[in-house]
């Protein structure tokens, strides 16, 4: 599997058939990241469609998905070598613990329960890039903000350079 570029685009794929909840999470992503397509999906068959032409790099995904809920859904995109390396999202009012321990982890798979919350849409995407962004054999290594979130302070020991 290989990390995607981030450096061009960042690609962002909303599965939901709420309305709402697609154009609030679509506005919020205009605004904190410029540089970035977003494509809807309305059930879990057109997600599962789209991820196949076109994986985003983040999958915010609705856990009450119609044809193929998002628990289902991302168990199945887990399991799919063939598609390129993504973080997922899962939109649901109750984090579930039991569910992708491993993944929830590593960052790979994240639990949204705010999701009325512009903050917590942004701090979820925000480490679903970080993650993608760490490839161990680059010159260099992007790292993406929370806004207000501090870089370094000055008098810190330096031991990268920032640009």
């Amino acid at each position: 599997m290989s990390r995607p570029n981030l450096e061009e685009k960042i690609i962002f794929l909303v599965a939901s058939q709420n309305l709402q909840r697609v154009e609030f999470f679509t506005e919020a992503i205009k605004k904190h990241f410029s540089l970035s397509t977003i494509y809807h999906a309305n059930d879990g068959g057109d997600c599962q469609f789209k991820i196949q032409n076109q994986a985003p790099h983040v999958l915010i995904i609705d856990v009450d998905l119609p044809k193929v809920n998002g628990i289902d859904l991302t168990q199945q995109l887990l399991i799919d070598k063939k598609i390129q390396d993504f973080s997922i999202i899962i939109v649901s009012s109750i984090p579930d613990t039991t569910h992708f321990a491993d993944e929830v982890v590593t960052g790979k798979v994240q639990f949204l329960h705010q999701f009325d919350r512009e903050e917590a849409l942004v701090r979820c995407a925000v480490r679903a890039l970080n993650r993608l962004a760490q490839v161990e054999d680059t010159e260099y290594h992007l790292r993406f903000l929370n806004k207000n979130e501090i870089l370094f302070s000055q008098g810190e020991k330096g031991e990268m350079a920032y640009i």
